[in-house]
Order: C-alpha cells, then sequence, then structure tokens
C-alpha cells in the first residue's frame, strides 16, 4: 500500500460526503485506502460514512467506537490502522480541490528522499460567509524548510500534509494534554528530514463553528500554544531552548494584552479592582513556566493598566498598577508615558509640568 489517507469525523454529516468524494476522485498510478476513524457521532455522519464504504469496499475502512473516544484517542487508533508507506490527512469537514494532489506528493516524496514531510497550499473557506477568505500560505512560502521552522510556527495546513509513515511509533503521553495533534506532529515527523513544499493550491480548509480550534478564544489559543511548547522543549531534550523560549515569551506578551482587554473590562463593570487583579496575577501562575517569564507579562499587563486606569481617572487603581509595575518591570520607567503619569499621581498636577521637562531631558 503506498498511501493512507487518514480521516477523522464526528458530526460532519454536512460536510463528510465532499471530504470523501474528493478522496475517491484521485488520478493515481499506485494503490491507496481512505481509513476513516467515526467517533460515534450523533448525527447523520456514521450513516453516510457507512454508506461509501459500501460503495468502495475495496478503498475505504471504517473504524466505528461504541462510545466517544474524543479527537485525540480517535486519532491515535485511525493513525495506527494507516498501513501506507506514505499517510496523508484530511479531516471530515475539508476537502481536496486536485485530483492529481496524492500524485503530485508521492512524486514529490520519491524524488526527495531527505524530506520527512510535504505539504501544499489551501484556500481557506469561511463557512458563515460562504466563500474563500485567502489562501493559507503566503507567497513568500519557502520551499524546503526544517525543523527549527516548524518550531516557530504551525505554517502546514492539516488537509495538505502528507509524510512517511513509522516515524512516530508511540504518541507521548502529553499529547493528550494538547489541544491540537497537527503542529507536535510535524515536529516529530521533522526529526527525521526536512519538509517539502509544493505551490499549488490543491485542497480547501473549512472555518467554521464547529471546528475545535474555532471555538476556542484568543486566550485558549495562546495557552494552549504556551502548552505545547513547554512539552515539546521537554521532548526535544531542551535542544532548541533558546529558540522555543523565545517563541514562548513571545506569546506570553500575547497573553498579557488578551488579558488586559478581557480584565480591564470586567474591571469597568465591578469597582472591585482586586478581582481583577487577581484574575492578572492567578492566570500565568496556571501553567508553570520560569518566574522571569511570569513577571515579563506582569510588567506588561500593569503598563498596560497604568495607561488604561489613567484614561478612566481612576487614581488609586493608577497608584497600585504604578507600584506594580515598579516592582515586575522596573524599566518601565524608562518609557515616557509612564513618567508623565507616575508624576501626576505622586507629585500632583502643578509639579507635573516639572518633571515633564525633567525627563525629556533625561529620557531621549
Amino acid at each position: 500500500m503506498k498511501v493512507s489517507v487518514k480521516t477523522i469525523t464526528y458530526n460532519h454529516e454536512k460536510y463528510i460526503a465532499q471530504a470523501i468524494e474528493s478522496v475517491m476522485m484521485q488520478h493515481v498510478t499506485f494503490d491507496y485506502e481512505l481509513v476513516i476513524g467515526e467517533d460515534c457521532s450523533t448525527d447523520n455522519t456514521r450513516n453516510i460514512v457507512l454508506a461509501y464504504r459500501d460503495r468502495y469496499p475495496d478503498k475505504i475502512r471504517v473504524l466505528l467506537a461504541d462510545t466517544n473516544l474524543g479527537a485525540l484517542n480517535n486519532s491515535e487508533r485511525t493513525e495506527a490502522a494507516c498501513r501506507g508507506e506514505y499517510v496523508a490527512y484530511l479531516e471530515g469537514d475539508d476537502f481536496w480541490t486536485s485530483s492529481d494532489k496524492l500524485q503530485k506528493q508521492v512524486d514529490f516524496l520519491d524524488n526527495h528522499p531527505e524530506c520527512s514531510i510535504c505539504f501544499h497550499n489551501v484556500n481557506v473557506l469561511s463557512d458563515s460567509q460562504g466563500q474563500i477568505i485567502r489562501q493559507y500560505c503566503g507567497t513568500d512560502q519557502k520551499e524546503f524548510t526544517a525543523l527549527e521552522d516548524i518550531l516557530v510556527a504551525n505554517y502546514i495546513p492539516t488537509c495538505s500534509v502528507m509524510f512517511r509513515n513509522r516515524f512516530i511509533q508511540k504518541l507521548p503521553d502529553w499529547f493528550a494534554k494538547l489541544p491540537m495533534t497537527d503542529w507536535p506532529t510535524h515536529v516529530m515527523n521533522a526529526q527525521h528530514g526536512n519538509i517539502g513544499y509544493i505551490n499549488e493550491v490543491m485542497a480547501t480548509y473549512r472555518v467554521h463553528d464547529g471546528g475545535v480550534w474555532s471555538r476556542m478564544g484568543y486566550a485558549e489559543r495562546i495557552t494552549a500554544n504556551l502548552r505545547f511548547y513547554k512539552e515539546i522543549n521537554r521532548y526535544l531534550s531542551y535542544r532548541y531552548d533558546a529558540l522555543i523560549s523565545a517563541q514562548a515569551s513571545a506569546w506570553w506578551k500575547r497573553l498579557s494584552v488578551e488579558l488586559i482587554e478581557q480584565g480591564y473590562q470586567l474591571g469597568l463593570q465591578n469597582p472591585d479592582i482586586n478581582h481583577v487583579m487577581t484574575i492578572f496575577e492567578s492566570w500565568p501562575d496556571a501553567i508553570p513556566y520560569t518566574r522571569e517569564w511570569r513577571t515579563d507579562v506582569l510588567g506588561h499587563i500593569y503598563e498596560r493598566l497604568l495607561f488604561a486606569f489613567h484614561a478612566a481617572r481612576r487614581n488609586a487603581e493608577c497608584r497600585y498598577a504604578l507600584a506594580r509595575l515598579i516592582q515586575y518591570n522596573p524599566a518601565g520607567l524608562k518609557n515616557r508615558g509612564v513618567w508623565s503619569i507616575g508624576s501626576s499621581i505622586l507629585l500632583g498636577d502643578r509639579i507635573t509640568r516639572n518633571a515633564r521637562r525633567a525627563v525629556r531631558n533625561i529620557i531621549p
């Protein structure tokens, strides 16, 4: 068997037929199979899948479950059933648009033994808008990338990937802690070779409210990325610690901004400012990273809060935020705006003008 197409599906009755048809339309010179993990859907997905199995008994194998396994367990058992030399992914709510997709990717991997993965560009379809909103990969996407690149960001659309089978014998236990499985899988496969890119649009990735990632809020996605970096850093024995730490630090800063946007709005509605501060101070602690990262995040939080509270003329909260900013990020005092607000709070408006002039002379 040259290729196994892995499809996991749950409550995809609106989409699964299109996904299966896009696999069955492939023009190839080799044997391939479609392995579908149907996770005890509550809609008509199972009946649709079984009807296609009966229609293509030599091509489609269906793995059924008596109870819902969850995305991770369903994914793991479906991948273990794949017999092909190569494995391609297609989730039940996406679909392929080129009948030559599998052939082109197999040819690519056959001709590039140095690559463990290949992928291509896809269109992104907004289900709510009913139209293509963009292409997934930019025009600057490199033809060949490596492990260091995929650690920075996941630029591989799931419905486009094909990789050499059996590099991953057993998924690590921490997989169950992550809401995404594609990114860590790409990283683990990239340990064994480069990543090749075919600059053609050959599939469509569908964005809809039922998607696992789509349902998550921005702060949840950031938190998921931070968990990913924590686990993958340990998995790689900290060989790429400098690169991973830099990326995680950047995500911490994004999280601080998101926490401010959520928590400050709550603070405007709730006069108990201590409640808001509790949210900010406890959330980073929920994910056990280094003290330096938590301190960096809290420093950014209180700097943003200082400006927000000053604009709202909440002087008591301004004093609190200023004190915390000095505690977590003394370097924030180099910010001319922080000096201005701090002098206004601590010295009074009359002296503020003189303080501002002094600051201009100190800070270029």
